[in-house]
């Protein structure tokens, strides 16, 4: 597997460890609201969760299109390229091993789904009782996802230098 040259690969993960990097900022400027929640949300605290599980997502889709376009060289382009995106993460392809497991792209689909509905959607209609899950799981969650985007990025360094 492989096929990235030395320059490609430095870039490549150079760029995915500064998105790493920008959600474990995310999160621990807002580790406290997320993690010692304590009462329902106001609808000011709402839509500022709802902003960091947006951004949170998007982060992690950022990833995912930088190893879309620079390793797998193919980025989808349908109606449904987030989710399509998603899923080839969670695939082998003849470039690569999966970058994620199947587990965690079924656990980034939620978030996913709440990205398109608080782009689509009023703040008014976020309902706490629709994203109290996804908040109180997003540490957890990016634990699970960022050991495995380590994982691959260790072997296409260990690939770069093997070749």
């Amino acid at each position: 597997m492989g096929g990235i040259s030395s320059v490609s690969t430095k870039k490549t993960v150079n760029e995915i460890e500064f998105e790493l990097n920008e959600i474990d900022r995310l999160l621990d400027l807002y580790r406290i609201e997320l993690l010692e929640l304590k009462t329902v949300p106001n609808p000011v605290e709402l839509i500022a969760l709802a902003g960091v599980l947006h951004s949170f997502y998007c982060g992690i889709e950022k990833i995912f299109e930088i190893i879309a376009k620079r390793v797998d060289k193919k980025v989808p382009c349908d109606l449904n390229w987030h989710k399509t995106l998603l899923f080839q993460m969670a695939e082998m392809n003849e470039l690569r091993e999966p970058v994620i497991s199947s587990y965690s792209a079924d656990e980034l689909l939620e978030y996913l789904g709440f990205r398109h509905f608080y782009r689509h959607s009023y703040s008014s209609h976020l309902k706490w009782s629709e994203m109290e899950h996804l908040v109180k799981r997003i540490q957890q969650t990016w634990e699970k996802v960022k050991a495995e985007v380590s994982i691959f990025i260790n072997s296409i360094r260990d690939t770069q230098i093997n070749s």
